[in-house]
């Protein structure tokens, strides 16, 4: 095993060593940050994958998918605000013309609150979604197909404005977030 560690070490030193010269000779493409920094948070030097997940954002303000690197980096330190907004861009919304909910204060505007990673994960972030109606937020909920019988009830419960399923089209509205990301409203 001792050999093992010490083969994947050189290994890894090679690599790092070959993204610090790709970064010298392709100093405006942010791809190459952005897998520096992949590896740099994996090997644990989080001050370093943030500043290189900084210059591929700079280079290139849209990457998602740099944007969602940096903010695990912040959740894993704690810091829940960036990381949040971070993690906000994972699979970059979903196409929604309607823009994302940011924990600003919407008035009487409807916020659509979907669901898109596992089912346990919307059945646990849906214990948001009555402090959220509580603040007044006007709510329509989609939530996957295998979960609807379980959470109507609720919903019409709680009196949201509308439960969809995934995959049906959904009423208007003017706002959205994901289920997970429901928290905005308690860390911003």
């Amino acid at each position: 095993k001792s050999n093992q560690i010490k083969s994947k070490n050189k290994q890894f030193k090679k690599t790092i060593e070959m993204y610090r010269q790709a970064t010298k000779v392709a100093l405006d493409y942010a791809f190459t940050y952005n897998n520096f920094g992949n590896l740099m948070r994996v090997l644990g030097d989080f001050d370093m994958a943030i500043d290189l997940y900084q210059k591929a954002i700079n280079i290139q303000p849209d990457y998602a998918d740099c944007h969602y690197s940096l903010g695990i980096i912040h959740l894993l330190l704690g810091d829940l605000r960036q990381g949040w907004i971070g993690h906000e861009w994972r699979n970059h919304h979903r196409g929604f013309c309607q823009p994302l909910w940011t924990g600003e204060n919407i008035g009487d505007k409807r916020l659509l609150v979907y669901s898109e990673q596992g089912l346990g994960d919307t059945i646990h972030f849906f214990r948001f979604i009555p402090i959220l109606l509580k603040k007044g937020f006007r709510l329509i909920f989609e939530c996957q197909r295998q979960l609807f019988s379980l959470l109507e009830p609720l919903c019409r419960e709680l009196k949201l404005l509308h439960i969809v399923q995934r995959g049906e089209p959904i009423p208007e509205f003017d706002l959205c977030i994901r289920v997970c990301h429901a928290i905005w409203e308690f860390i911003i």
